[in-house]
């Protein structure tokens, strides 16, 4: 391991770089996924950061084998030879269709350079018409994807993060940028709108968010999640804007002991912003328990067959 001044590390691990995702709350809806552990943590700086609760735990580990005296933000692993091969035996044995989330550790396009992510999309170019998918998560510019040859993206599923709130996610690509970066792959990608958080003012700030999406050239819209403020005491132990967020955020919900907004102010803005897009557009929450997606079965959400942002 190797310390850097720009605040990550470099590691070689010999562990499985892909988990199963295992969701501990029954009361939560959440399909579950794969996770693809080729790196941890965040260069970003976002208010409400849950990856920073993760690094937290991730370090507590580091310190003590590796004698690390401060917390990285991102660590970066090397032996991606290892990592490919795995993702090969998977994408060749495995009959279920999957989806495998780059984005869940880290953010995928922070770090990432071109070596890495050719070692993670050629195993899902080895079976013609794959039905397995690779997803990455991101609030940065993926330009890395755009040396790629398009036809190798294919089996690629692109989900960008947005917030009109620039001041909550410090450190990332501005979400204006971030909207042209989707619009510049020139195919279908998937928006997370999560956190909602209700910052004073926030009708038109998620107003003018949506008209910057829907604004020519045309964005292609595969699904937009929606997940509303909510973080884990871990999580508000690392947070910035503390007593702002915790002001959105007081108490925490029985199903998962998270620190949550409440109900009636994510029905609020969940069920606004839905009516911002064209009619048609696909829709999800991101976990949240059975009787919330009741009420948005209107919009055709349905808790049974969630087509959230993690899964096909």
């Amino acid at each position: 391991m190797t310390d850097n001044t720009g605040g990550f590390i470099y590691r070689t691990p010999r562990f499985d770089f892909i988990s199963k995702f295992k969701n501990k709350y029954p009361a939560i809806i959440c399909p579950g996924f794969y996770i693809l552990h080729w790196a941890a943590g965040c260069l970003g700086e976002c208010s409400y950061c849950w990856l920073k609760g993760t690094m937290t735990r991730y370090f507590s580990v580091l310190k003590n084998h590796r004698h690390l005296q401060e917390k990285p933000k991102l660590v970066l692993c090397t032996n991606i030879g290892l990592m490919e091969k795995q993702i090969e035996r998977m994408v060749l044995n495995k009959k279920t269709p999957f989806v495998l989330n780059a984005g869940e550790l880290a953010d995928s396009f922070c770090g990432m350079d071109k070596k890495t992510l050719d070692s993670i999309l050629r195993p899902f170019n080895l079976l013609k018409d794959t039905p397995h998918k690779i997803l990455f998560v991101t609030k940065f510019d993926p330009f890395v994807a755009l040396q790629i040859e398009p036809t190798l993206l294919d089996n690629a599923i692109f989900s960008f993060s947005l917030s009109p709130f620039s001041k909550y996610e410090r450190g990332t690509e501005p979400w204006k940028e971030r909207i042209q970066s989707a619009k510049a792959l020139d195919r279908p990608v998937r928006l997370r709108l999560d956190p909602l958080i209700p910052e004073f003012g926030w009708m038109p700030g998620y107003r003018e968010l949506v008209e910057e999406i829907l604004k020519p050239p045309t964005l292609q819209i595969e699904r937009v999640t929606l997940g509303r403020l909510r973080f884990f005491p871990v999580v508000k132990s690392t947070m910035t804007d503390k007593a702002k967020l915790l002001e959105f955020a007081p108490k925490r919900r029985p199903e998962d002991k998270r620190f949550v907004l409440p109900d009636e102010d994510f029905l609020k803005m969940a069920g606004y912003i839905i009516t911002l897009f064209p009619l048609g557009t696909q829709f999800a929450l991101c976990k949240e328990p059975e009787y919330i997606w009741k009420k948005f079965q209107v919009y055709g959400l349905d808790y049974k067959n969630p087509k959230c942002n993690c899964v096909l």
